[in-house]
């Protein structure tokens, strides 16, 4: 299916900000289950950033969370975390 190219571009930063969020944990057992869930993932997520609006329920999170961890503030970064767990969630129950 063919997406458009703000949806492919959200798609393609939040590929790398999630990995990168990973990469960072060294943890070899996250890594790879990362890797297979980010190919599995992908239709599904181009498929949501096409949704009006949601979009903006990834940038704004990721934003919120790579703040918290420039102030190296694991508490602040997992609760952020959550919250962004919680809209995907969302937006899953409203796709599905």
């Amino acid at each position: 299916q063919g997406y458009s190219s703000a949806a492919s571009d959200v798609y393609k930063r939040q590929e790398y900000f999630h990995g990168a969020i990973i990469e960072g944990t060294h943890n070899p057992l996250l890594i790879s289950f990362n890797a297979n869930l980010t190919e599995a993932m992908r239709e599904y997520r181009l498929h949501s950033f096409s949704v009006p609006g949601n979009p903006g329920h990834a940038v704004g999170p990721h934003e919120d969370i790579l703040s918290a961890l420039r102030l190296h503030n694991p508490e602040l970064a997992a609760a952020y975390m959550v919250t962004h767990i919680q809209s995907s969630l969302s937006d899953m129950q409203r796709i599905l």
